[in-house]
């Protein structure tokens, strides 16, 4: 009984961590992607003043 308690208090504290990662990695996700489009922005428009 206590080992499965401690076993599901450690589980408890895993799955914590790892929704804790998880958060952490959509947030730097969403940073990249902001990033990428903007550079692919201005690159557009680069690319527009260039040619005109």
């Amino acid at each position: 009984r206590k080992s499965l308690e401690r076993e599901r208090n450690l589980l408890m504290t895993k799955a914590d961590n790892y929704e804790k990662e998880l958060s952490v990695l959509r947030k730097e996700n969403r940073k990249n992607a902001a990033l990428a489009v903007a550079m692919g922005l201005l690159i557009a428009l680069i690319y527009t003043c260039w040619t005109m």
